[in-house]
């Protein structure tokens, strides 16, 4: 792989840089000479010297790199953004509205090379009619071109994929059956068996008829343990879905499933919190699961996190009465506070 210069500039924070069409791929090198933040009321400016490694970052187009603002050797909560977007524009801006910077930007594009793999966040999975499952798609290298998948699927008619999908596509199951996903760039691919059957009884269990209610992540609680009774025969867990609010910070969820009293875990995962752009203060987290629940027993839905979590205090008014499953309050899980709810949507697959 053989690499050119193809900028060499200063750049006013916000300020843009053109990339050629022919490139994906960059190593962005930095040098900061005037870096400040300024109080609202102008009263104060603090002077910082943020210090970047000499090898640079890699970035891929349509892609953004976040960069913490260092002074004297400690992290700052501030951050810089490299942003290499879709219509071919770099733009480096710092984090905050009263932080101001002027930028030494300067950088190496690689020439491309065809992909060398591409992998599929799931081999196989189980849904219900009417539910729907992300397939995330990574082609490698990153710089590779093409960089992105195409989409196909055999045969048609049991599950879609969205027209236009690229590396991540949201596949709805419309029909009984066994079909094959295929994610595609150049000669490389891979695939996802979907298997459809029985009916989605998915539940919202705390919406106040407007909005979802957000849980809070960095709290204080962890982990946190919510009960839950499977009401009917026949019902298999595949989806558990939540909003949170996490500021800043993206962490890494985990999830155990476990019958009440037991120490051993039945399943788990982790997933980070997706944000739909880095200004979003709330974020979404689910962990898409495969296992059939009994009748009558009480689990418990178990969730933590490095960062920790605090629940949703939930009026009980906005739990939707359903047929599926018992979400109780008021037990010893929550250390009887009657005002702590589940919040967030069971995805439930019934067998017909």
């Amino acid at each position: 792989m053989s690499a050119r210069i193809i900028y060499s500039a200063k750049v006013v924070d916000t300020g843009t840089l053109t990339i050629p069409e022919d490139v994906d791929y960059l190593v962005v090198q930095l040098a900061v000479n005037y870096y400040y933040y300024k109080s609202p009321n102008n009263s104060a400016t603090y002077n910082k010297s943020p210090s970047f490694p000499d090898e640079g970052f890699k970035v891929t187009r349509g892609q953004s790199i976040y960069l913490p603002v260092t002074k004297a050797g400690t992290a700052d909560e501030q951050y810089i953004t490299a942003a290499f977007n879709e219509d071919g524009t770099l733009k480096v801006s710092s984090c905050g509205e009263y932080y101001y910077a002027y930028f030494n930007v300067s950088g190496y594009a690689y020439e491309a090379e065809p992909p060398v793999s591409v992998t599929l966040d799931r081999e196989s999975f189980v849904l219900p009619r009417g539910g729907v499952l992300p397939l995330r798609a990574v082609v490698r290298p990153s710089y590779a071109r093409p960089s992105k998948a195409s989409w196909s699927v055999v045969p048609t008619g049991i599950v879609g994929v969205p027209e236009g999908a690229v590396n991540t596509a949201s596949v709805e199951a419309a029909a009984s059956g066994t079909a094959v996903v295929r994610a595609s760039a150049g000669d490389k691919y891979a695939e996802c068996s979907l298997t459809v059957k029985g009916t989605d009884a998915t539940i919202k269990t705390a919406l106040n008829g407007t909005n979802d209610i957000i849980w809070t992540a960095g709290g204080s609680m962890q982990p946190v343990f919510m009960p839950m009774t499977v009401k009917k025969e026949g019902l298999t867990l595949y989806k558990l879905s939540f909003v949170a609010y996490v500021g800043n910070t993206i962490p890494v969820m985990k999830f155990e499933l476990k019958k009440y009293g037991a120490d051993e875990a039945l399943l788990s995962a982790s997933t980070r919190i997706e944000k739909t752009n880095s200004t979003d203060s709330t974020g979404t987290f689910a962990f898409y699961l495969h296992y059939p629940l009994e009748k009558d027993v009480e689990y418990q839905l178990c969730f933590s996190s490095e960062s920790g979590v605090t629940l949703p205090i939930v009026n009980a008014s906005y739990v939707q009465a359903n047929d599926y499953v018992d979400i109780s309050t008021g037990s010893a899980y929550y250390n009887n506070n009657n005002t702590v709810l589940f919040a967030g949507i069971i995805g439930l697959i019934e067998e017909v």
